[in-house]
């Protein structure tokens, strides 16, 4: 058994998911690939000893999830095994390519509009205007926006670029009608460190 086997069999499994998410943090990993990260392995472990490799292939194996969640949770896994010290045959998932659904933009528009929280129905109007990542628009801050040019400067997020974006009169209306709590637009104070 190598140090880390047997440093990982003192913790418990709490204690594990914990050093892992560091271990991501200390390499550069985004925040919400940690989040991930986190909730696929304490999931797991309500299922089987998250330390046996033997058993995470079964359990995915079992498990009632697409061909595409499987191989999401498989690919997660490899950094996690490695991480154990431990060594083991990942099981191949082919889910199928499949093109994603798209709505069209009166679905879009019916959606923002129903949405009773106005906070919400802003931030959806801006994903649709500027095809954001959700973690780019949680990360927005009021100075981002150019309100006098009406643009947007992106803040990229997972290899993608920054970018200046126009906005619409009618999402800066949008804008304009909410309250300024903190430095982060559509993220509550609360959620911050």
């Amino acid at each position: 058994m190598n140090q880390i086997e047997t440093t990982t069999t003192k913790k418990t499994t709490k204690d594990l998911i914990f050093a892992y998410a560091w271990e991501q943090k200390k390499n550069g990993y985004s925040e919400s690939t940690i989040r991930t990260t986190t909730q696929r392995l304490k999931t797991l472990s309500k299922l089987c000893d998250i330390r046996e490799p033997e058993q995470l292939k079964e359990t995915i194996a079992k498990a009632n999830w697409s061909l595409r969640t499987k191989k999401t949770v498989t690919d997660l896994l490899n950094n996690f095994v490695k991480f154990l010290g431990k060594k083991w045959k990942p099981p191949i998932y082919r889910p199928p390519d499949k093109l994603p659904f798209i709505p069209t933009e009166e679905e879009l528009d019916t959606l923002i509009s129903a949405t009773p929280r106005r906070i919400i129905a802003t931030l959806l109007q801006f994903l649709k205007e500027t095809g954001a990542r959700i973690g780019e628009a949680t990360q927005l801050k009021w100075l981002d926006i150019d309100f006098e040019r009406r643009t947007v400067h992106i803040t990229p997020e997972k290899h993608s670029n920054a970018r200046i974006l126009p906005l619409s009169h009618q999402l800066m209306n949008m804008l304009n009608r909410l309250k300024r709590k903190s430095e982060y637009v559509f993220k509550p104070p609360s959620k911050r460190h």
